[in-house]
């Protein structure tokens, strides 16, 4: 429990860590975007394999869990797998391409090579876990007759429009922010605009609402679910109270430098 000037109890968290509040500076790290570049790249032939090839079975099938038998013909499995597969593939590549947009475009904060290299992982294994339970006979929304993809589980209809309705909201947004802090009129000065006018940290919805789209597709309610729940609670119990307490920890040391300022006037007068 963080303590006040006087030695008692604020009631108050610690507050995010240093490496969190050296990401928020505004600089820029070239090796960092490199890194996360490549890394989001790599992913996507990656999960292309893991599903189109043998390797993902054989891996489900070492740690005692059933694949999917697929309905796909041998001749369209050696040309990359089925629709399905393709479709997950398809989730991931708009995944990687939307961030590295962001990377190249959007993104103003510092972001060394170990940061860069933590999201680019995380994202990774958040996509590799969903090409799981694609193949897994428990969880996976394959629909049992090739060539039927339109067809599919409701858990696929609609977890693609909210898959992209996630991607759309996440991106956007911050686009529309990047845009207003782009003048200078604007500087230092929090954006309520755009998309952000309908929430504080509707960026954050957007990569939720994305993340749970992209499980439902591949594993069905239960783990759209579990990964809706977990993301947003990240996002509720982590990040945005860190945010929040950056900025107002940030708001705290303008005004005691703007009153140093006129103390020292006062003094100069």
């Amino acid at each position: 429990m963080a303590t006040n000037s006087n030695g008692k109890a604020s009631g108050k968290s610690e507050g995010p860590p240093d490496w969190y509040i050296n990401s928020r500076k505004k600089d820029t790290s070239t090796a960092g975007t490199l890194t996360f570049t490549t890394l989001r790249l790599l992913d996507l032939p990656w999960q292309y394999y893991f599903l189109s090839s043998t390797l993902g079975p054989r891996l489900l099938t070492r740690i005692g869990l059933m694949p999917l038998r697929s309905a796909t013909p041998p001749s369209s499995l050696a040309l990359g797998g089925s629709p399905y597969h393709k479709l997950i593939a398809g989730l991931a590549c708009g995944t990687s391409l939307s961030q590295i947009c962001w990377v190249w475009g959007v993104r103003d904060n510092y972001f060394p090579p170990s940061g860069a290299t933590f999201v680019a992982a995380y994202n990774s294994l958040l996509n590799t876990l969903n090409s799981a339970l694609a193949i897994w006979a428990v969880t996976s929304q394959e629909p049992p007759i090739y060539g039927t993809l339109l067809s599919s589980s409701w858990a696929v209809k609609f977890g693609v429009p909210l898959y992209l309705l996630g991607l759309y909201v996440e991106r956007y947004s911050e686009v529309q922010r990047k845009a207003f802090k782009a003048k200078s009129v604007n500087t230092g000065k929090p954006y309520s605009g755009g998309l952000f006018s309908l929430a504080r940290n509707i960026n954050y919805g957007g990569y939720t609402l994305m993340r749970t789209g992209y499980a439902l597709v591949c594993g069905g309610w239960v783990w759209g679910a579990i990964m809706g729940g977990m993301v947003a609670g990240d996002f509720a119990f982590r990040a945005i109270p860190w945010l929040e307490e950056y900025c107002e920890n940030r708001v705290c040391s303008s005004h005691i430098e703007l009153y140093s300022a006129y103390d020292v006037a006062d003094t100069d007068a």
